[in-house]
């Protein structure tokens, strides 16, 4: 049973390591900093957040644009197919006509003002979703880099191990050669030897496995050589519930988007508002120039003042308000109604993600302590195995004990040693989603 929990959880340590390439050059050798550093340069993931906040950034800053009048221009030339009668008698000749119109038009109101400020608001939500991205991709690309250096040391151990067997094997081996040994001995020295390596192998898998995914988080080619660099020895320090709590309310980045969203909503509520029931002031400019002779025989500025005559051109500036929206049951009011209520459902949906993110935060911090305090006693218990090895093999050499007692205690050595590095794996796990979910850094070296 020992055995297959440890297969599951090495293929969890190794399918945990996930992300979203192309970073060649010579081998490089990491510290945990250093990858998170290059993850943050080459992610991909992370560089699509930073076009979308661009996009973002660019319509904020350009949201003078609406105090813009729009304008447009017509230019026509025309000739009649056929000539005109003249109501004298007689025909016209065929009638020809050039001409230009130019407009331009602004109207003003509060709404534009609340439109300007959605983008700024706009804007800041990018912020928040792109520093949430961010962080996401620093806590996975820690946990990554854990993982991956707790799986060479599950490697190494079984390296120590098998290296143990086979010289055991090769004991028994001759000693069975010698003529002073069993057959059943040696066999089942040789057996115990056998049985370690599909083992190694499961974990050599889950190490490369989890490498290429390691290597996509940072943005580096599948072919790149990796060196990770061992970081100080962590120390586990205790945590209070109710400060972790407090943080995450105040700086996790899920919680911020919805404030922000609220935010966002009650501004265009606003602007509807203020479009619907407060004047509209306008400004307007038209012109119409049209040539008074033949556009395709005589000149068109030589004399543009006598030539040229404008039919309706006008300034105005007017003042409009629209009446129907303020009857209560009008369209706009319904609209309005359905507003307010849309945000009351933000602000409900804000109390219920700020309760279940106390919770969550609550579990982890529960579970971060429970790994603490485990990691003391099974810590402990790698001693103590250690201890119980040293004996068996003392005791094996002097013929006191079997060659099967050796390998059980042997066996609880490698299940104390895997224990301690599934627990740390558990710990800093939770310790970096802690880290995500308060927006601060809570590792002690």
């Amino acid at each position: 049973m020992a055995v297959w929990m440890e297969k599951i959880v090495i293929l969890a340590l190794a399918l945990a390591v996930a992300g979203t390439g192309g970073l060649t050059a010579q081998a490089l050798d990491l510290t945990v900093d250093e990858a998170v550093s290059l993850a943050l340069d080459h992610n991909l993931t992370l560089r699509a957040e930073v076009l979308q906040l661009d996009a973002r950034q660019r319509t904020k800053d350009l949201a003078w644009n609406a105090f813009l009048p729009k304008t447009g221009v017509t230019t026509s030339l025309s000739r009649l197919n056929q000539g005109q009668t003249s109501p004298l008698g007689g025909e016209l000749p065929n009638y020809s006509i050039a001409s230009a119109s130019i407009s331009a038009q602004l109207t003003i109101s509060l709404a534009l003002f609340d439109g300007i400020r959605h983008t700024t608001l706009d804007w800041q939500a990018g912020v928040i979703e792109s520093e949430t991205a961010r962080q996401k991709l620093i806590r996975d690309t820690k946990k990554a880099y854990y993982q991956l250096l707790l799986l060479k040391q599950n490697i190494a151990i079984y390296e120590a191990q098998l290296e143990t067997a086979r010289k055991r094997y090769e004991r028994e081996k001759k000693s069975f050669e010698a003529g002073q040994g069993s057959e059943f001995t040696m066999l089942s020295a040789q057996l115990a030897w056998e049985n370690l390596k599909p083992g190694l192998e499961d974990v050599h898998i889950a190490e490369s496995v989890a490498l290429l995914g390691f290597k996509q988080l940072l943005g580096v080619d599948r072919a790149k050589e990796l060196s990770l660099r061992s970081p100080p020895e962590f120390r586990a320090a205790p945590m209070n519930a109710d400060a972790m709590v407090a943080l995450a309310v105040a700086r996790n980045g899920d919680l911020a988007k919805i404030r922000k969203t609220v935010e966002i909503q009650r501004n265009l509520r606003r602007g509807k508002f203020n479009l619907a029931y407060l004047p509209v002031l306008g400004f307007s400019f038209t012109a119409d120039p049209t040539f008074r002779k033949d556009p395709f025989g005589d000149p068109w500025f030589r004399d543009p003042a006598a030539d040229w005559k404008q039919n309706s051109g006008m300034v105005s500036v007017f003042l409009s308000l629209s009446l129907d929206s303020f009857l209560p049951f009008s369209s706009t009011a319904v609209e309005l109604a359905n507003m307010d209520d849309a945000i009351a459902q933000l602000e409900i949906g804000l109390q219920t993600a700020t309760q279940g993110k106390e919770v969550q935060v609550t579990s982890l911090v529960l579970q971060v302590e429970k790994s603490r305090r485990t990691l003391a006693n099974l810590e402990l218990n790698v001693a103590l195995a250690t201890r119980a090895l040293g004996m068996a093999e003392k005791g094996y050499e002097a013929g006191s004990y079997e060659l099967l007692q050796v390998e059980d205690a042997d066996n609880k050595l490698r299940e104390a040693r895997f224990n301690v590095l599934s627990e740390k794996f558990t710990y800093l796990s939770g310790l970096f989603d802690l880290e995500f979910e308060t927006n601060q850094s809570l590792m002690e070296n």
